[in-house]
C-alpha cells in the first residue's frame, strides 16, 4: 500500500498545530522532532507523514503508543514502547508532496520532484547503459529521477542507505524491465510512477505485486 499526500498549500502554522496536537496522542517524540525544525514545511512533512501513518494503522486496531525508529542506516520500523510491530513502512519527501508505503514485509519508496540535474552527478550514479538511456531521452531530466528513485527505493527496501555514490552506478544491474515503469529481479519489483501535473516522480520497491 502507498499513499500519496501533495497538496503542499496545506502547508500552515495553523495546520502544523493541528498536527502537532494529533500526533502527540500517538508520539510526543515526533512531535519533539518536528519542533526541532526551523523551516515550516520541515516540520510539517515531519508531522504529516505521520498522520499518514496514524490513518492507515488506526482502522486496523493499533492504539497509542506508537512512535518510528530508525536502524543505524536510517530505515524507519513502527514500534509500540520499544517492541517493533509487525508492520514494514517507508517514508520519503520532496519539495512536492510525501510519499508513505506499508506492507507486511521490506518496503522501500522515494520521491523526488522535478529539478535540473547536474552532469556531474549522472556520471557518478549511473551506468553506462543507464547514462545513455538518459542522454537520448525525450526528457533526460525525467529519466533521470525514473531511475534515481528506483535505486533509491531499492535501497530503503534493504535498509541500507546510498552508503556511497561509487557503488550507486551498478545497484539495479540484476533487474529487468517488465514494462516501460516496472522492473523486477528474482525477488523484488519496482515500480515508477511519474506525475507531471504536480511535478515529481516517486518509486516503490517491494517483494510481491505493488498496490497503490
Amino acid at each position: 500500500m502507498v499513499r500519496i499526500f501533495d497538496d503542499i498549500q496545506a502547508c500552515s502554522t495553523a495546520d502544523v498545530a493541528r498536527l502537532q496536537q494529533k500526533v502527540a496522542i500517538y508520539s510526543p517524540a515526533r512531535c519533539e522532532k518536528a519542533s526541532r525544525y526551523k523551516d515550516l514545511y520541515a516540520q510539517w512533512t515531519c508531522l504529516k507523514a505521520f498522520e499518514m501513518v496514524i490513518d492507515w494503522l488506526e482502522p486496523q486496531g493499533i492504539q497509542p503508543p506508537l512512535d518510528i525508529v530508525l536502524n543505524d542506516y536510517g530505515k524507519p520500523f513502527l514500534a509500540q514502547n520499544g517492541t517493533p510491530l509487525d508492520y514494514h513502512i517507508s517514508i520519503s519527501h520532496c519539495k512536492k508532496g510525501i510519499a508513505v508505503a506499508f506492507d507486511k514485509s521490506p518496503v522501500g519508496v522515494d520521491m523526488e520532484s522535478f529539478r535540473n540535474i547536474r552532469e556531474s552527478l549522472i556520471a557518478k550514479t549511473m551506468n553506462a547503459h543507464e547514462q545513455h538511456a538518459i542522454r537520448h531521452a525525450k526528457e533526460p531530466t525525467m529519466e533521470f529521477l525514473k531511475i534515481w528513485t528506483r535505486k533509491e527505493a531499492y535501497l530503503k527496501l534493504l535498509g541500507t542507505g546510498i552508503q556511497s555514490l561509487e557503488k550507486l552506478p551498478e545497484i539495479l544491474a540484476d533487474f529487468e524491465p517488465q514494462t516501460a515503469e516496472t522492473y523486477q529481479s528474482q525477488q523484488i519489483q519496482i515500480q515508477t510512477f511519474v506525475v507531471p501535473q504536480k511535478e515529481y516522480v516517486y518509486s516503490v520497491a517491494k517483494k510481491s505485486a505493488i498496490l497503490v
